[in-house]
């Protein structure tokens, strides 16, 4: 007898926002000033820098934490996990030992690790979600990869394909390459794919542009960080928040896209309708 497959849902930014019991998430990263593995509160962004440096000195924590209050976040958990290592393997370890040091905090709405992309550290992150009865709010990559479909042009494939076409009549020949084709390709090799209901991917990265170190994108989870714990202390719930900070993305998703890639865990950005920035809807 035949099952129908029954379609998952996926959690939604939305509903991080409706099972909120505290503004203040928990921001990872890495930075080689502050205190290490040690979840320590901050109220403004110039009390972050105080502690643990500027844009130049630790990256996309900086400009995470910098997003959140620029959005109207009030406070956050910042867990520096020290020198950023260059190995996946170590980053994974590195957060999976900060994580433990969470355990002291009573209530987290959700945890961000700006830019941290890799799958191992969206599992780690994910599975503590899960124990915690947290939730994730995660990056994509900064650059998608666009799936190369090889074909076959070598002379000696061409003729073997044209010999069976004359042995064997069209209406004789198998149904496999009518349903092989039928099937969806995967549009970019490195889209990420969330698995169960305790995360949700922010995509895609937005523009920064600073005085001092120039134009370039940065990963948006700090922003839309700022925007939900906004919404959680004003108790609105409006149908879109403009993301502030930003008018650029990097890259332009189309209605259909977003309604499919929400199917697997994504929350994409877009931009309002006749005027200049990015929107969180």
């Amino acid at each position: 007898m035949m099952t129908e497959e029954v379609q998952q849902p996926r959690l939604k930014v939305i509903d991080i926002l409706n099972s909120m019991g505290s503004d203040a998430p928990v921001v990872i990263g890495f930075s080689p000033r502050g205190p290490v593995n040690e979840p320590f509160e901050i109220k403004r962004w110039g009390q972050f820098i105080v502690k643990f440096g500027s844009f130049k000195k630790c990256g996309y924590l900086a400009t995470a934490v910098n997003g959140f209050f620029t959005n109207g976040g009030r406070r956050c958990f910042v867990l520096n996990l020290g020198e950023q290592p260059a190995e996946t393997e170590a980053v994974v370890a590195a957060v999976m030992e900060g994580l433990k040091t969470l355990d002291s905090l009573e209530n987290i709405p959700f945890i961000l690790a700006p830019g941290e992309d890799e799958a191992e550290v969206h599992d780690a992150i994910l599975a503590y979600c899960e124990v915690r009865g947290t939730y994730a709010l995660l990056d994509g990559p900064e650059d998608l990869v666009e799936t190369v479909v090889e074909a076959e042009d070598s002379e000696v494939a061409d003729e073997g394909a044209a010999e069976v076409e004359e042995a064997v009549p069209v209406e004789e020949q198998p149904d496999v390459l009518a349903e092989d084709e039928s099937e969806a390709r995967e549009k970019y090799e490195n889209l990420p794919y969330v698995i169960g209901d305790f995360g949700s991917v922010v995509y895609p990265w937005i523009y920064l542009k600073d005085r001092m170190l120039g134009d370039f994108y940065i990963p948006p989870t700090g922003h839309i960080a700022g925007i939900l714990a906004s919404l959680y202390n004003s108790g609105e719930r409006p149908r879109f928040s403009t993301v502030e900070g930003t008018i650029l993305l990097k890259y332009k998703f189309t209605v259909d896209e977003k309604a499919e890639y929400s199917e697997r865990g994504l929350t994409i950005l877009g931009y309002p309708n006749k005027k200049p920035g990015v929107v969180f809807e």
